[in-house]
């Protein structure tokens, strides 16, 4: 039986309804978004898979690092299009492009903008590359920490000035004459709520205190490293901690 109650079944009735037209198009909108979302998450494009030069690929690949399972990413993709990437011209020019990647320069650049090392470095190379990936990595994971340690702070901060306005703003409808002694209770209530929140955070705020302090020995410790490994840090990047 159809229960014209339910917007699915009032579909079924009249399909050219206004409604069913517009439910209609937002399926296709999701459906085509989907095929886009879908598509936007291949390693490849199908025209990649048709004309790339795997060595350039390669090249490019190793030349930022990238691990050496991205290329099963690219044959799967490229499967669908009836494509089976050149491995051996891909591991060649990957092989080249690391050369590139491999340096302490590079490691520098990868560690201090925080992107992981995905050990792809030949023995040879690696330790080159990890002396400036290691002390670039060490700043910016402690940079990263210290910021986050003083942006909890300063949140903490604003919601316990908030409190304090609001606190001041019920006291006043405490005190005026008029208020209904059944809405001062409530307003009364409220304040002890809002008390206990600032409470909370205050002790939040000390905790988060002692973190800084930590946090900022090890962001001294990580500028320490990173200029006895003969690395410049701009002024820009040096953190203001007073």
């Amino acid at each position: 039986m159809i229960n014209l109650d339910h917007p699915c079944d009032r579909v079924r009735v009249d399909s050219h309804s206004p409604k069913a037209t517009s439910l209609y198009g937002t399926l296709v909108c999701c459906v085509a978004a989907l095929l886009l979302f879908v598509q936007s998450c291949s390693p490849i494009s199908k025209a990649d898979c048709l004309y790339a030069d795997w060595y350039d690929k390669g090249w490019e690949d190793g030349a930022k690092g990238e691990p050496l399972s991205l290329f099963v990413d690219y044959s799967q993709a490229c499967a669908k299009h009836g494509v089976t990437p050149d491995r051996a011209e891909y591991e060649s020019g990957r092989n080249e492009g690391l050369k590139e990647y491999c340096t302490t320069d590079m490691g520098w650049e990868a560690g201090s903008s925080g992107f992981p090392y995905h050990n792809v470095c030949p023995s040879d190379l690696e330790s080159a590359f990890l002396k400036g990936y290691e002390p670039g990595r060490k700043l910016y994971d402690a940079e990263t920490n210290l910021k986050y340690i003083e942006d909890e702070i300063t949140s903490s901060r604003e919601q316990v000035s908030d409190l304090e306005q609001e606190i001041e703003e019920l006291q006043g409808i405490v005190a005026d004459e008029d208020t209904d002694e059944g809405d001062r209770k409530i307003y009364n209530r409220r304040i002890k709520e809002h008390e206990r929140r600032m409470d909370s955070l205050d002790d939040r705020i000390d905790e988060l205190r002692v973190r800084r302090t930590l946090a900022q020995a090890e962001y001294l410790d990580a500028l320490t490293d990173v200029k006895a490994a003969g690395f410049d840090v701009p002024l820009w990047r040096i953190l203001d901690m007073r």
